[in-house]
């Protein structure tokens, strides 16, 4: 079953303030293979953000951009997107 996949207004914000505009294709596939794939996938990992929330992160194919991600059964929320790998929890 395909989850739906819900862009925060912090992922629009930082998609605007890192001007990512030419990255919209590779970081389309990689929302889009969000609500598709078994999550969480091979190569992706927990992580904290600030105020630690727990995510999850993967990198966007082709690009030094990490997007930051939680999910349920039937939904995807694309938290931000960040230009610095993010350090998984288990290290």
């Amino acid at each position: 079953m395909a989850r739906i996949v819900r862009l925060t207004p912090g992922y629009l914000r930082t998609f605007q303030r890192l001007n990512l505009a030419r990255w919209r294709g590779a970081l389309g596939a990689a929302i889009a293979s969000l609500g598709r794939d078994e999550l969480p996938g091979p190569a992706d990992f927990e992580t904290i953000m600030p105020k630690t929330l727990r995510v999850w992160a993967r990198r966007v194919p082709g690009a030094n951009l990490w997007m930051y991600y939680s999910f349920e059964a039937s939904e995807v929320r694309v938290i931000t997107v960040v230009g610095v790998p993010p350090v998984p929890i288990d290290e």
